[in-house]
C-alpha cells in the first residue's frame, strides 16, 4: 500500500506556563506549559494498493489485484497540548536534556475521493494448479464528512518523548542530539454522505451500521533520532 497526501498546514494558537527550554544552560532549566491552536488543512491525496495471491493450507481460492483512489481530503482540529521537559548541565561543554509533548485532537473530517478496483480469483483444480478467472473491475465515487468533535467526529491523540545530549561549542551555540519515540492514535466515528458506483443504488453513509474505514481507531508508532544546531540570541 502507498499512500500520498499533499496539503498545506494553517495554525494558530497560543501556550502558556514556564519555559521555554534553555538547551545551552550551565546549571539546568525547566518547562511546563499549556496550549491550545486551532488547525487547519486541505489537499489532494493519491492512494494505491497491490495485493498478490497467497494460498494458506486448507484454502480453496485466492485474491489477485490492484486498487487506485484519487481526491481530496481535509480537516480541521482543536488542539490541546501539554509540554514538559527540563536540561540539566552534566560539565561546561555536555548537558542533558529530557522533552515531552501530549495533544489531544478533536475535528471534523471531509473527503470526496474517486476509486477503481480490479481483481481476479484464483480457485485450485483438478490439478492442484490455481487458475485464475478473467479480472473485474469497478469504479465508486464516495463523498462524506464526519461530525465535530472528539467522541462523535474525528478525534485522537499523540504523544512524544525525546532524550539526549547537546554539545555546547560555545555559551551560545551547541549541538543537539537525541532519540525519540511518539505513538499516535485516532478514529473517526459517525459520518455522513454517498457512495456511488455502476450497477448499484446509492450507499447513504450514515445509514450503514457499524461503518468502518480504513482510517477508523488507527494507531502509529515511530522512533528516531534528532539532531539539531541550537543558538542564544
Amino acid at each position: 500500500m502507498n499512500d500520498r497526501v499533499r496539503s498545506g498546514v494553517n495554525e494558530v494558537g497560543f501556550k502558556i506556563g514556564v519555559g521555554p527550554l534553555n538547551y545551552l544552560t550551565s546549571t539546568s532549566s525547566n518547562e511546563f506549559s499549556f496550549s491550545y491552536s486551532e488547525l487547519s488543512s486541505k489537499g489532494p491525496f493519491q492512494s494505491f494498493q497491490l495485493k498478490f495471491p497467497f494460498l494458506r493450507t486448507g484454502e480453496q481460492s485466492v485474491t489477485e489485484g490492484y486498487a487506485l483512489s484519487t481526491g481530496t481530503v481535509e480537516f480541521r482540529t482543536k488542539n490541546y497540548g501539554m509540554s514538559f521537559g527540563f536540561v540539566a548541565s552534566l560539565t561546561d561543554w555536555l548537558n542533558l536534556y529530557m522533552i515531552g509533548d501530549l495533544t489531544v485532537f478533536a475535528g471534523q473530517l471531509k473527503l470526496a475521493s474517486y476509486g477503481i478496483e480490479t481483481s481476479s480469483t484464483g480457485t485450485l483444480n483438478s490439478n492442484k494448479q490455481v487458475v485464475f478467472s478473467t479480472p473485474v473491475s469497478k469504479t465508486d465515487l464516495t463523498m462524506f464528512q464526519s461530525k465535530e468533535g472528539l467522541s462523535r467526529g474525528l478525534g485522537g491523540a499523540t504523544l512524544s518523548y525525546e532524550i539526549g545530549l547537546v554539545w555546547k561549542f560555545f555559551d551560545t551555540f551547541g549541538l543537539k542530539y537525541g532519540g525519540f519515540y511518539q505513538i499516535s492514535s485516532f478514529s473517526i466515528s459517525e459520518v455522513s454522505g454517498y457512495n456511488w458506483g455502476p450497477g448499484k443504488n446509492p450507499v447513504e453513509l450514515s445509514s450503514v451500521p457499524n461503518i468502518n474505514s480504513s482510517q477508523s481507531s488507527k494507531e502509529f508508532g515511530s522512533f528516531g533520532a534528532n539532531v539539531s544546531i541550537v543558538k542564544n540570541f
